[in-house]
């Protein structure tokens, strides 16, 4: 019995508890949907795939388990890979506000919320170096031709790119609804074609953000918390917005607002506001997060 004991190799019994351990916690997240509150969706396959690595691993490793262990470690420093893992199971995944100090500052600034289009960065006299020669010809009517021709294809590339503007934003009865799907797309919009949309109606959900010194008291943004990759890089943004009763509002709860756009300047920056008509008290969306992609 006691040749068994010596042979048994306590240190790859911990290492198969810990690959397991893990594996069941990376896994337990994915299928309870708690995942989203530590990564973006986009992860969750790798993390799938880490853990189905991790099962492997630790079926390789049962058959050291009765090998005598040729390197002297000490097992005991393995237990400290045990304490992520107890918190993990220990503490319940909460949602992100504007009380967690690990996200990052609101931007309310055009040049933060979206990125500015760098492919040309010369002036367009200087894209096209062609010369184009006169043309000689004594015939009117083939020079009026030309012209006209010239004309007809501007209006028609002007009428695609107003058109294509156009497709952004969905605006039905001549409201723009903010949800989930669309909330970064007509974000960047708005911000980037501000006089565009001002004076249109709209409706947004977010959490009340009052945290800015620089708001006055009329003022907060019902805000949503942007995750580009995981929870560590989260930034709340949204859009300011004036109303009357702010002071009622209770910090961090999910408000409904319905307004009209405007514009106002702010720490040096011309954004977008929301006037707001009517806020609603609404249950946080099941899905508290934006994804840029």
């Amino acid at each position: 019995m006691k040749t068994k004991l010596n042979k048994f190799n306590i240190n790859t019994c911990l290492k198969i508890l810990l690959l397991l351990g893990f594996a069941s916690f990376y896994l337990f997240t994915v299928f309870s949907g708690s995942v989203k509150q530590y990564v973006h969706p986009r992860i969750i396959p790798y993390i799938i795939f880490a853990a189905i690595v991790m099962v492997l691993i630790a079926i390789l490793l049962v058959g050291e388990l009765l090998k005598k262990q040729h390197m002297k470690t000490k097992s005991w420093t393995l237990l400290f890979f045990l304490i992520p893992l107890l918190m993990g199971f220990a503490l319940p995944p909460k949602t992100f506000d504007s009380s967690t100090k690990a996200t990052g500052s609101l931007e309310l600034s055009s040049n933060t919320i979206y990125e500015t289009d760098k492919t040309s960065s010369k002036p367009i006299v200087e894209q096209d170096q062609t010369v184009q020669k006169p043309v000689e010809s004594n015939n009117v009517d083939d020079i009026l031709e030309r012209n006209e021709i010239d004309d007809s294809l501007d209006n028609s590339s002007n009428n695609i790119s107003s058109d294509s503007c156009n497709d952004i934003i969905n605006i039905d009865d001549d409201i723009i609804v903010m949800d989930d799907t669309n909330y970064y797309k007509y974000l960047n919009e708005i911000y980037k074609n501000l006089d565009k949309y001002k004076e249109t109606k709209i409706e947004v959900i977010g959490f009340v953000f009052k945290d800015n010194k620089e708001f006055k008291k009329n003022e907060f943004v019902p805000a949503r918390l942007l995750m580009v990759c995981c929870a560590a890089d989260m930034v709340p943004i949204g859009f300011l917005c004036h109303y009357d009763d702010t002071v009622l509002l209770e910090k961090d709860s999910w408000v409904k607002v319905s307004g009209t756009l405007d514009a106002t300047e702010f720490e040096g920056n011309k954004i977008p506001i929301i006037n707001a008509t009517t806020v609603q008290q609404v249950d946080e969306p099941e899905d508290a997060y934006i994804y840029p992609y």
